[in-house]
């Protein structure tokens, strides 16, 4: 008989709850305390325990579940299921850890940064193991094959709905500004989590020296250096495209020796949000598995 648990998906899980619990921890300490407005299904169920004070993992819970059978059919048993697990477990944390934390209701600022970090962390964790909040990503998901519309674009509408009806419940329109930059610090770290913070550079290097300039990379920085065939469509001459990936702080250097080496050199240098590969971040053993 196939194995239905095994080591990957415990660790997947445990780091899901993991995950839940920062992402409530977030909200109860630093975020609904400032009465912040919150995006998605759990913001929706936050302002409503504020009106009528019924327990918001309840109300989280309630709201989600149906949506999480719905996209079942649609998204795939492995996804649903963490989907569902994630779901529940944040929902307890946000009724029980109440009972054994104290909220903070100082400067705004820290709330912001704060609960925006460590909420980021653990929407990140949960991301990071293949699973959702749940909530608005099912909805834009089964709304998106109806329409043309952009799945960001529709998550964005719907949240702005979401923060604008908050702060209009908590009379206070300046607070939809702070969850503004919530939103923007704990997106911020969820994206350095599932892809790193160090940002490394791609070049492409058009150059009549291929050689030499190829000989130089590998000297001096230690990099890799793939060659592609190419021609100039101005002069129509046949020239040799050079790519290769760099640290940051290793882009000096490398502009220094392609002027050294071939000054008619053309060179395009862009952010690359993540490389995986030798001399670089290594591939995970467990990328690509799912339970």
């Amino acid at each position: 008989m196939k194995k239905i648990i095994n080591k990957d998906m415990v660790f997947d899980y445990i780091i899901i709850t993991i995950g839940a619990f920062m992402s409530s921890l977030a909200i109860i300490v630093f975020i609904k305390p400032m009465q912040i407005p919150l995006s998605g299904i759990t913001g929706i169920a936050v302002v409503i325990n504020y009106l009528t004070g019924f327990p918001a993992g309840v109300i989280n819970a309630v709201l989600n579940i149906p949506l999480v059978i719905i996209g079942y059919k649609s998204f795939g048993r492995v996804l649903m299921f963490r989907t569902m697990y994630t779901v529940l477990a944040t929902s307890v944390f946000l009724d029980v850890l109440p009972n054994f934390l104290v909220v903070y209701k100082g400067d705004i600022l820290i709330s912001l940064f704060f609960g925006g970090v460590i909420g980021g962390i653990g929407g990140g964790l949960v991301f990071l193991r293949g699973s959702t909040g749940g909530g608005l990503d099912i909805i834009s998901k089964l709304l998106t094959r109806r329409s043309t519309m952009p799945m960001g674009t529709m998550i964005m509408i719907m949240n702005a709905f979401i923060i604008a009806f908050s702060a209009f419940i908590y009379g206070n329109v300046e607070s939809a500004l702070y969850a503004v930059i919530l939103t923007y610090v704990s997106s911020n770290v969820v994206n350095s989590i599932l892809t790193g913070t160090d940002v490394s550079n791609g070049a492409f290097i058009v150059t009549g020296k291929p050689e030499e300039m190829s000989k130089a990379i590998i000297k001096e920085l230690h990099r890799g250096v793939t060659a592609l065939s190419a021609t100039g469509m101005y002069t129509h001459s046949e020239k040799t495209v050079l790519m290769c990936a760099v640290r940051r702080h290793e882009t000096i250097l490398l502009k220094r020796l392609i002027a050294e080496t071939d000054p008619d050199s053309f060179m395009l240098l862009s952010n690359v949000q993540e490389v995986l590969g030798r001399g670089f971040k290594q591939y995970e053993s467990d990328l690509g598995k799912h339970h």
